[in-house]
Parts: C-alpha cells; sequence; structure tokens
C-alpha cells in the first residue's frame, strides 16, 4: 500500500481531517478588514541570503529529473559511489522493489565504510520500525554505519498522558474520581522526576523521562502509531485493572516478553466482542480525532474527559497533539557532502517505476527532482542544515528511544493474532480461548526473527527488481533538463524552530500565525509568497512575467492565497503577469477528498477575479488539471514546482495549509536560469496543449454558478465519506444530517476563501487552522 496515498498515518485515511473539519465549524465570517500589511514585492540577494537555510551557490553541475526511472538511477549511483557519508531525509521509504535494492545499497555502502544517516516520519514509519532496526542490525559489524532516527516522536506530555489514562486506582483506596486523578498525576510526576516509583516502573525507567513506559503508555503509544485503536483501548481497559500500590510494589517486568505478549492476546481476545472494549475504541477514535485536528478547548474536554485527568483541563497545553501528525515531509539525498538529490519523490516503486507489471495496480507519480554537484564548502553547510535535524532531540527519536517509549511487539504480530483467531473458529467454544493461547503463544515471533524475515523479503525484492524490471527505453524517456551554468542556487527549509539559533537553544514552533511566515521557521513559504509577488514588480509590456504553480493539490495556505488577493485587487500592479495552475483532477487524484473542497475554494477565487474585471492592474489567472493519462493506468501528478516568472522553486511541498502549518519541507530556489526555464515551460506547454491529458478548468468556475457547483461538490463529498470508515463512526443521527454538515462545511471554505482574498485579518488564522490536516 501507498502509505503518503492516505496522507494520514491512521488507517481511517483521508476522512479523518474532513471529521475534524467538521468539528471547527463556526459561524460565517465577519465582514472583511480592508487594512492590512503592505505587501512586499522585492526579492533581491540579500532577502534570499537571510531566509535560506544556506549560503546561495553555484553549482558545478545540476539538472532537473523528469523521469521516474532516471531520478532512481541517479539515486541508485549516489549511493553506490558514496565514499565517507549518506544523509538522508525521507516522509515515505517504503518495502517494496526498488526501495528494497536501494536499502541493499545502503548496507553495501556502510559495508565499505560510509555512515549512513537516515532520517525519516515518525507517523508514517512507524509501521515499519522493525525493518528499520533490521538495516541498523545489518550494518553493526561492519566499518561504517547506518543509523535511523524517526522525527516528530511523542513528547513527554504525550507519554504522560499516555500512562495517566492507562492506570487505574484502588477502588477501596478511593472514594472519588478527583482524588484517584490527582494520586495517578502524583505517581506520573514522580517518575519523570525521577523519585522512587516502585520495582516494576523502574525497570521501565531510562536516564531519558522523554523515554518511560509507564503503566500501559507503550502499548497506548504503538497503537496510536500503528493505527490500531482497538490496540489503544486493550491499553486503557487493561490499565484500569492496575493498582497504583502494585506497581509500586511489584517487581514485575515491563518488557514485552513471550509469555507477557501472550497474556496480553488472551486479554485483548476476552475483551475484544465485549461492549467495554468496542466502547472505547470508538471513544479514542473521535477523541484523536479531535486532539490531533481541533483547535478548540471545548471539543477536546467533550471528546477526553473521561479519558483524561478532569482538573485544567481549560488550562492545558494541546500542542503536541494538535501537531502530533506534523510530518518530515523533506526529501533529500547527500552524498560526501558534495552532491546530492532533491525534489518530491520519496523512496518507493510509486515514484522510481515507469509502468511495468511491478507496478501494476499501484499508483504512477509523475514527478520531479534535481540533482546537484557543488563545492565542498557549500555542501557542508547542506550537511550542517541536516545535523540541526539530525539532533534535535525534542522531536527526533532512535529507533532505541522507540522500543522503550513505544514497543511494537504486540503490534507487529497482530497478524499472528488474527491468525490464531480464525484457525480456533471451529474449535469448540469452550476450547476456543486454550485454542487461541497455544496457537498465538506458539507462531508469534520475537524481534530477531520478525527482522529476519524482513531481510529476507528485502533481498527477494531487490532480486526481483534486479532480474525482472526493465527500466523505460532511453528513447521514450522524458530527457533531464541541465541547470544553466552560473544559475544561483538556495537551499530552503519550513523547520520546526529558529534557524537563526544555536542547535542548544532551539524549542519546538508550532503552525504559524498572520502573514509573518519566517517567524514560525517556515522560510520557505515567505520567500516562495515574495517570489510570486516579485513577478509583478519585474513585469513589463516588454517583458510580461508568467507564474506556473504545478501541484498535486491545490487548496493554499492563507498567505499565498492573500498574495493572489493582491495580484487581482489592484494593491499590486500585475497587469503584465499571468498565473497558471496545474493540477490534479477528482479522477486522478491519490487525496480524492481533497479535489470538491479545493473546487470550491477556487470558485470563490474566481468570483473574486471577476469583481475586480475592471481592474486594470489585475493579473490573468488560468486553471487546469490532468485528466486520466491515455497511456499511463494510475498515472496522478506528484511534481512540486513553481515557475516564478525568472525564478524556479523545486522542492517538496505541496500548495496546500498542510505543508505550511504542519511539515517540516525544503527545496531549492533557482535564480538566472532562463534556458532551464524556457525548457521546462516548453514542456508543460506541451501537456497544457494536449486535450486528452489536461482539461481547462477556468471556464467551469467562471460559468458554473456557485449553488451548482455546491451542489455537485456535496454529492462527490457524500460518496467519499459514504464509501469510508466514518460511516461506522458515527451515529445514525449524524448520518441523517450529513449533507447538512457537509454543505455547511464547503460554504466555509468559500467564506473563508472570501475573506482572506479581502483582507480579512482574522480570516488568516482561522482559514489556515481549519484546513491544516486537509
Amino acid at each position: 500500500m501507498i502509505i503518503e496515498l492516505t496522507r494520514l498515518p491512521i488507517k481511517l485515511g483521508p476522512v479523518l481531517p474532513l471529521l475534524a473539519a467538521l468539528v471547527l465549524l463556526t459561524s460565517c465570517a465577519p465582514p472583511p478588514d480592508e487594512t492590512g500589511p503592505t505587501p512586499e514585492t522585492s526579492l533581491n540577494a540579500d532577502t534570499v541570503a537571510r531566509y535560506a537555510s544556506t549560503t546561495p551557490f553555484q553549482a558545478h553541475a545540476a539538472r532537473v529529473i523528469l523521469d521516474n526511472d532516471a531520478a532512481f538511477a541517479s539515486k541508485l549511483a549516489l549511493v553506490e559511489n558514496a565514499q565517507s557519508s549518506i544523509d538522508m531525509l525521507y516522509f515515505v521509504f517504503h518495502e517494496d522493489y526498488s526501495s528494497a535494492t536501494l536499502a541493499q545499497a545502503l548496507l553495501d555502502a556502510a559495508d565499505r565504510g560510509v555512515e549512513v544517516r537516515l532520517l525519516i516520519d515518525y507517523s508514517t514509519n512507524y509501521p515499519h520500525l522493525d525493518f528499520f532496526t533490521m538495516l541498523e542490525r545489518q550494518a553493526s559489524d561492519g566499518p561504517g554505519s547506518l543509523s535511523v532516527r524517526f522525527y516528530n516522536r511523542p513528547s513527554a506530555r504525550m507519554i504522560q498522558d499516555a500512562a495517566y489514562m492507562t492506570v487505574g486506582c484502588s477502588d477501596s483506596l478511593e472514594s472519588s474520581a478527583e482524588a484517584c486523578d490527582q494520586r495517578k498525576l502524583d505517581f506520573i510526576a514522580q517518575a519523570f522526576t525521577g523519585a522512587s516509583v516502585g520495582a516494576a516502573e523502574e525497570s521501565a525507567k531510562t536516564s531519558d523521562p522523554a523515554n518511560l513506559n509507564l503503566a500501559g503508555s507503550g502499548l497506548f503509544l504503538s497503537g496510536l502509531y500503528a493505527g490500531h485503536y482497538d490496540t489503544m483501548a486493550l491499553a486503557v481497559t487493561k490499565g484500569q485493572d492496575l493498582d497504583l500500590d502494585g506497581l509500586k510494589q511489584s517487581a514485575q517486568s515491563s518488557s514485552q516478553s513471550s509469555e507477557s505478549l501472550t497474556n496480553l492476546a488472551l486479554i485483548y481476545w476476552r475483551s475484544q466482542h465485549g461492549p467495554v472494549l468496542t466502547r472505547v475504541a470508538n471513544k479514542l477514535k473521535l477523541a484523536v480525532a479531535y486532539v490531533l485536528y481541533s483547535s478548540k478547548i471545548e471539543e477536546l474536554r467533550d471528546a477526553l474527559s473521561s479519558l483524561l485527568p478532569i482538573q485544567n483541563l481549560d488550562q492545558r497545553d494541546w500542542r503536541d497533539w494538535e501537531f502530533q501528525t506534523d510530518y518530515l515531509h523533506q526529501k533529500l539525498l547527500l552524498v560526501d557532502g558534495e552532491r546530492f538529490q532533491l525534489g518530491g519523490r520519496n523512496i518507493g516503486d510509486s515514484y522510481h517505476m515507469g509502468p511495468n507489471v511491478l507496478l501494476e495496480g499501484v499508483a504512477f507519480f509523475s514527478d520531479t527532482d534535481l540533482y546537484v554537484e557543488l563545492d565542498k564548502q557549500h555542501g557542508q553547510e547542506i550537511r550542517q542544515v541536516f545535523d540541526r535535524l539530525w539532533g534535535f532531540k525534542q522531536m527526533v527519536a532512535t529507533t532505541d528511544d522507540i522500543r522503550q517509549h513505544a514497543p511494537n511487539d504486540f503490534v507487529a504480530n497482530r497478524e499472528t493474532f488474527d491468525a490464531a483467531g480464525t484457525s480456533c473458529e471451529s474449535v469448540p467454544e469452550a476450547r476456543v480461548e486454550a485454542c487461541v493461547e497455544t496457537t498465538y503463544g506458539t507462531n508469534a515471533l520475537p524481534l530477531s526473527e520478525r527482522e529476519d524475515a524482513l531481510e529476507e523479503e528485502m533481498t527477494h525484492l531487490a532480486a526481483e527488481y534486479r532480474a525482472n524490471y526493465e527500466p523505460i527505453s532511453a528513447a521514450d524517456a522524458v530527457p533531464a533538463i541541465d541547470v544553466d551554468a552560473g544559475a544561483t542556487l538556495a537551499y530552503i527549509e519550513n523547520v520546526p524552530f529558529d534557524k537563526n539559533l544555536a542547535p542548544a537553544e532551539m524549542t519546538r514552533l508550532y503552525g504559524a500565525s498572520g502573514l509573518d511566515e519566517a517567524a514560525s521557521g517556515k522560510y520557505l513559504h515567505h520567500l516562495w509568497r515574495r517570489a510570486l509577488t516579485h513577478t509583478c514588480s519585474a513585469a513589463s509590456a516588454e517583458a510580461p512575467q508568467r507564474v506556473i504553480l504545478i501541484n498535486p493539490y491545490f487548496l493554499p495556505p492563507a498567505t499565498l492565497l492573500r498574495a493572489a488577493g493582491w495580484m487581482i485587487d489592484g494593491t499590486l500592479d500585475c497587469q503584465h503577469v499571468t498565473v497558471q495552475i496545474l493540477t490534479n483532477s477528482v479522477e486522478v487524484s491519490d487525496f480524492k477528498i481533497l479535489n470538491p473542497i479545493a473546487h470550491v475554494g477556487l470558485k470563490a477565487l474566481t468570483e473574486f477575479y471577476q469583481l475586480h474585471e475592471d481592474e486594470s492592474r489585475r493579473a490573468r489567472f488560468e486553471f487546469f488539471e490532468y485528466r486520466n493519462h491515455p497511456t499511463i493506468p494510475n498515472f496522478t501528478l506528484h511534481s512540486k514546482v513553481s515557475i516564478l516568472g525568472d525564478d524556479l522553486i523545486i522542492g517538496s511541498a505541496n500548495i496546500d495549509a498542510r505543508s505550511y502549518m504542519m511539515d517540516s519541507n525544503n527545496g531549492l530556489l533557482i535564480r538566472g536560469a532562463s534556458q532551464l526555464r524556457d525548457r521546462y515551460i516548453a514542456f508543460i506547454d506541451a501537456q497544457l496543449a494536449d486535450p486528452q491529458l489536461v482539461t481547462e478548468l477556468g471556464s467551469y468556475l467562471s460559468e458554473t454558478s456557485r449553488p451548482n457547483i455546491a451542489a455537485q461538490k456535496l454529492v462527490q463529498l457524500r460518496d467519499q465519506v459514504s464509501a469510508s470508515q466514518l460511516v461506522g463512526m458515527l451515529s445514525p443521527d449524524q448520518m441523517s444530517s450529513l449533507d447538512t454538515v457537509l454543505a455547511k462545511l464547503l460554504d466555509q471554505v468559500y467564506e473563508l476563501t472570501d475573506a482572506v482574498l479581502r483582507g480579512d485579518e482574522d480570516a488568516i488564522d482561522r482559514y489556515n487552522r481549519l484546513f491544516k490536516l486537509l
């Protein structure tokens, strides 16, 4: 399964953010405030240097890679020719054919003495923890090394909350819920401050309190990151039977031995079909949705009042939960501090293969990467930027850390447990439990055996790739485009800290507020907006400017949307600028629930544009979407490329509020590359001119009334919801009012988009917070 297709690390997939949006709906936007900050339109070298993560540089050689096979061949060559170091940042690292081939190459590099460091997203890759520890184990005996770390680990607050939810009080000692709350809070506080908490919990303690596995916190977090809500519910229901005094006095180890796993499986079996577990599991689904995706404290209180401390809920800081899915969305492969590749491609067959039998039934991502060779000084600067993320302990965990605070032994054996249940279905009822215990106890695998199986599978997949995969012929491949000699490149990022601080002084930043992107670490988006508005000041009748935004999703963050408003309403003189937007249609999108919402936002943008049709200073806006590809099955756009007049940005950021508010992203701002720009525009123009591949959307948006568009998009949204697991989470009354709620959501999209375009500063933050998970 392509994990990024869901854009969420949980099995509810793309409908869970929609649930969050539904609970966030508020009243209509207030009248707009037409006053606001004066937009910056300059983008000089000093501005770029100030907000870039490294000193701008000129490459020894660079090329834009459009073909999937060529992109993988380039990555593989980088790894195979590495001499001293390999540094990697990736959102997704799959266990498939091409990924296995690359993983083997990484192990071979470590065996040559190369230091390999891989930083990946925690939420997306936790289900594959065993695979990454297998890679570390395989490289442990060689002259080099291979280390894996996970970005956006559960915070100490989240571990404390998980411990609270998974431990009970002795009924004989406590006469009230409030007294129990306080006793549990005291117990957790002692554990985190190093006070004596008894033999059982002492065995789970580490030198770092952030890695405590207290009561059932480890099982709860494992269920959360594996997307197993029933495992979370098991941790809660099992934990409520734990006596605090018993925990303090018991010497029982908290490690997940084979015997304890079997006992845990039996507890789960006994409660799996019972109303308590089901009720708690459903409550957790909704509670986690509210916590992760709501900014309203009253919603959180209503959802979690029976699970978290009832005291001081109004005062607690929810940001760690709200930004729990703050992804590492960067893509970078840096070798020896002298060569690197970045762009939109993750590690997976969909990004690294052309159409073929091995890719059958899997999405084919049309993407863009940039390969660069540079001098040692600037390469080391990028390596230092990598070091900042790699060493950001507040958000980054080693695999050893994870096995302490969220051990995965139970969730990793869930298939074995399910198989045991299936195999015992025909056994007489009185013997079912014994059958499950015996079958599961016999077949549940310890870590070493799970890693052995993964190593064998990796070897098989890599051999299959090398033996049976045929890359597309050079004649049929999309050719790479060289970057002009003398072009200036700037490495730019969104990061969760102030890049100007020393590493020891950096603390986590959450989200963003207003139009000051850089104050929240959103340096990439700041330069993106500045480059967009700069096209207006650079354009003239003799030298018109063209903006082409190529991106798989288009529900822009409020900062970019506000810039579009300036370009339309006459705030900026953009009469010689044409803006073209090329994105996926609902037919080809890998995140279909976004399209009907995005279309309503585009309708608001179109009507704002029509409102200013007499404005001589406005830019021209055009909208296009990819259709089903005539020859490539499962085609979908995944490139993140912006042509901004004379400048280009190629990177990992999507044009949506999530990439702005939630995720860490990176890219390159390229200046002075007119030949690259012209060749890339010619490549895009050929696609825009092909009616079998691209359809013009502007006519539909301008000629179809808002009520008709809303009605059509309501049908699409309802179909998406009806086909999802969200149906099982809603009561019959909620389902009967679903159309009303979805219609209100679409109205909110239109009204907030319109308010941002008109200059309502309050709407900027409301818009971004509402849509940050879409």
